[in-house]
């Protein structure tokens, strides 16, 4: 939770002062990247969301920012989930951020693609994302800081990680 705490007051001071380009998406996730990157002295959690919000913005440099739509964020964020895979070795089932992410991913899109609207569809996507971070109780932690973690401490206790991934993405 220090890491999220961390990220959220740099990116809130910079927000209110103004430093956050908000009229250019691609821009503005470099710039919560940036903002991430100067706030976090330490562990992999604000590295691999400095990764996420990268990927996501270069991924949104390929569009036309005019044009840009709800599935372009959407894949962008599948992008900087499975870019977090590659460099941090972890998939979903590991007992990692990556079990709130991807579950968000997958039903958002899902849901976009069967016609809801991008509230309903965020709705459900948070609520898959909350239900993966509750999974992980039940995962034997093969990645992230939780492998280092005796099991039987980790019984019935979600991933830190994807609970605050879960949290984060419900906020936003």
């Amino acid at each position: 939770g220090t890491t999220l705490s961390l990220c959220a007051t740099s990116m809130l001071v910079d927000l209110s002062s103004d430093r956050l380009p908000l009229d250019d998406p691609a821009k503005l996730f470099h710039a919560l990247a940036y903002s991430i990157d100067k706030s976090v002295a330490g562990g992999s959690s604000g590295a691999l969301y400095s990764i996420l919000l990268s990927t996501i913005a270069g991924e949104l440099e390929k569009i036309d920012q005019s044009r840009l739509t709800i599935e372009d964020l959407v894949n962008a964020l599948e992008a900087g989930t499975r870019q977090i895979s590659f460099i941090g070795g972890a998939q979903p089932g590991d007992r990692t951020l990556l079990d709130a992410l991807m579950p968000f991913v997958n039903i958002f899109k899902q849901e976009l693609a069967k016609g809801k609207t991008m509230a309903a569809a965020a709705q459900s996507a948070v609520a898959a994302a909350r239900q993966g971070a509750q999974n992980t109780k039940l995962m034997a932690a093969t990645a992230g800081r939780s492998a280092y973690v005796p099991a039987e401490k980790l019984k019935q206790c979600p991933d830190p990680g994807a609970v605050g991934a879960a949290a984060w993405l419900e906020a936003a």
